[in-house]
């Protein structure tokens, strides 16, 4: 099928494979807007596809700052934010509320309302020796009645313009290199093993592997996460505290002191954290989506099958499941709270000097006109699958894709071309066809 691209933004046509052995056209397009003006208008340079994962920084744990543009088929539409958090002007707070809220027009309904909090610099503080020995023997007088906690969180700043990414949710990881003097004071089994040191990360990239490192999987770039043998080891009396929580799912010091005993993942990950809080998108790495990858067994490693047969293309959306909304129709407003600094184009301030920033989508539609071997021609929509919202760069960049079943395989040729509404309409009726809701199979 020969492909032409009619618009002025970047567009490809590749082919993919379901589960099922099915191979499936796949066209994909990224357009990108500025509101610097004050209105949502397209770039004279448009950004080009996104051809592989690329992160904020080269850390191989830090946050995804945006995803491959080349998956095959997403069944819903990731609506990303990646923003800096600014709290209120002329104001000392220890905590603000950050917040991202969309809906359709007309619709009072909010397909998306999620809030955070996000706090000024914290720690996670040991209290000191003698108010532990203290503790404890009020714990051992009260037959351990009373567990009088150790840890308590310190308020060190008050509330910065602070990144909202996954490094400042709850997460991390406890990791002791063959450099340090903590080396020793590691237990035995919490040391990694010669073949777990073989396989490390950081050995497969040619550096010095750790020899104890234990991560909270759900949020390896995280803070906050420490478990009991390391900080014996390291000395560690403080933390860096979460700086973005869920408002209903904060970090208590009771909490934390709880944890520090769970040498079990499990025990942790089946925890409210272990959806870290933020607006961007989730690693391919993290549980939620690998489980989406299907069972991966001898017996699927031995078979000559692309995918194994519980695989689910939902694996594909990045954000987090309270951000996937169904296909946008176009003329949806978003409106972000505290997401970007005073005085933004498009932003308005209240009166608790709160900043808001409202986008209105355009109604514009990318369509494929195709035609077969006998020169029939039809209509088939592209659907919106990645919205991703960037207040600091001012830029809006919207991903449409569209899937052709190779059973269509008469398919001639495609021409990618850009369309009002009340056009589409028009070109319908031009081409004879019945409708341009065309079924977006995506691997039925």
């Amino acid at each position: 099928m020969d492909f032409v691209n009619k618009t002025s933004f970047p567009a490809q046509a590749f082919q993919a494979i379901d589960q099922f052995g099915q191979e499936f056209h796949v066209l994909v397009a990224r357009q990108t807007f500025s509101f610097a003006s004050g209105e949502l208008r397209t770039t004279e340079l448009q950004r080009p596809l996104c051809a592989s994962d690329t992160g904020f920084d080269d850390s191989l744990v830090g946050s995804v700052e945006h995803e491959s543009d080349y998956a095959p088929f997403k069944p819903r539409c990731d609506v990303i934010v990646n923003a800096v958090a600014h709290p209120p002007e002329h104001k000392n707070l220890k905590s603000f509320a950050v917040r991202m809220r969309l809906w359709r027009n007309n619709e009072s309904r909010c397909l998306i309302d999620k809030e955070l909090t996000v706090h000024g610099r914290r720690v996670l503080l040991q209290r000191a020796f003698p108010i532990r020995a203290g503790f404890f023997l009020l714990k051992w007088c009260a037959l351990t009645l009373l567990r009088p906690c150790p840890w308590r969180i310190k308020q060190i700043d008050k509330c910065k313009p602070v990144p909202v990414r996954y490094e400042s949710a709850y997460g991390g990881e406890c990791l002791v290199m063959a450099d340090q003097l903590a080396r020793t004071k590691v237990p035995k089994k919490f040391r990694l093993n010669g073949q777990q040191i073989a396989n490390h990360p950081e050995a497969a990239a040619g550096r010095p592997a750790p020899i104890a490192h234990r991560a909270y999987d759900p949020n390896p770039c995280g803070t906050g996460f420490a478990q009991e043998w390391y900080l014996r080891a390291t000395r560690t009396t403080v933390i860096e505290a979460p700086a973005i929580e869920h408002p209903d799912f904060p970090l208590k010091a009771k909490q934390f002191q709880r944890w520090l005993a769970l040498v079990r993942q499990s025990e942790c990950e089946a925890s409210s954290f272990r959806l870290p809080a933020g607006f961007g998108i989730l690693p391919k790495t993290h549980p939620m989506r690998r489980t989406l990858v299907g069972t991966v067994d001898d017996t699927f490693i031995a078979s000559a099958a692309p995918l194994p047969e519980n695989f689910d293309f939902a694996m594909w959306q990045g954000a987090p499941a309270d951000q996937q909304i169904d296909y946008p129709t176009g003329g949806e407003e978003i409106d972000l709270a505290n997401l970007c600094a005073a005085g933004t184009p498009s932003a308005r301030t209240d009166d608790g000097n709160n900043t808001y920033l409202r986008l209105r989508l355009p109604t514009d539609r990318l369509i494929l006109k195709v035609r077969d071997a006998n020169d029939n021609g039809s209509i088939l929509p592209m659907v919106i699958d990645t919205i991703i919202i960037e207040p600091e760069q001012q830029m809006v960049s919207l991903v449409w894709r569209r899937t052709i079943p190779f059973a269509d395989a008469a398919l001639t040729s495609a021409e990618l071309c850009s369309v009002t509404a009340s056009r589409v309409l028009k070109e319908r009726i031009a081409l004879n066809i019945g409708s341009d809701e065309a079924s977006h199979d995506g691997r039925t």
